[in-house]
């Protein structure tokens, strides 16, 4: 897996770019920008290192009449070593309202209040709530049996994916073990 950006004339469109797979971003600094969103676009195997597998991913779908989310999660795993990394989309941007939603989560009123949630205090509660739907879902429920066969899980994200990989593995590793409580540790857990 080559992690260099194709290169490009400046202020050019990146159309087709060198390793021919094709950018739709703009050339920034002599380079591509978005090309590996449309490598993966293109295939997962593009952009996974050799070693590594995609082994699961789900799409949670959450929302309303007025805007709708679609968040993707998935898990790779390095095969020799049985490692995962979890992953969380960032906000979405794509049709049907998802930045909408994703960005309500945070400006909306109350949506910067601190909550207490898994026995922890001072979460962020646009965050707990993104986070919440996804523990929620039929897609996370899907992904525990998978994770439960990783020797070690890295969690990974960017922006809201990254917000969501901090809270998730900061319940995971510090969160207060309940198992009579159905609204987070159960739903957490994989282990």
């Amino acid at each position: 897996y080559d992690h260099t950006m194709p290169d490009c004339a400046e202020d050019s469109d990146c159309d087709d770019c060198a390793d021919g797979v094709g950018c739709t971003g703009q050339c920034h600094w002599g380079k591509c920008d978005g090309w590996v969103t449309n490598q993966m676009l293109n295939g997962e195997r593009y952009a996974i290192p050799t070693g590594w597998e995609l082994v699961k991913q789900g799409e949670v779908s959450s929302g309303d009449a007025v805007a709708q989310d679609r968040d993707n999660i998935k898990l790779y795993k390095l095969v020799a070593t049985n490692e995962c990394v979890f992953t969380f989309e960032g906000s979405n941007i794509e049709k049907h309202g998802g930045r909408i939603y994703d960005l309500g989560r945070f400006a909306l009123p109350g949506a910067r209040d601190m909550v207490t949630w898994c026995g922890k205090d001072n979460l962020h509660r646009g965050t707990k709530d993104e986070l919440w739907t996804v523990m929620h879902s039929a897609a996370y429920e899907d992904f525990k049996p998978e994770l439960a066969t990783c020797h070690k899980v890295t969690c990974a994200g960017h922006s809201l994916g990254g917000a969501l990989c901090d809270m998730w593995t900061h319940l995971a590793n510090n969160g207060v073990e309940d198992s009579t409580d159905t609204d987070c540790w159960t739903k957490l857990a994989w282990w």
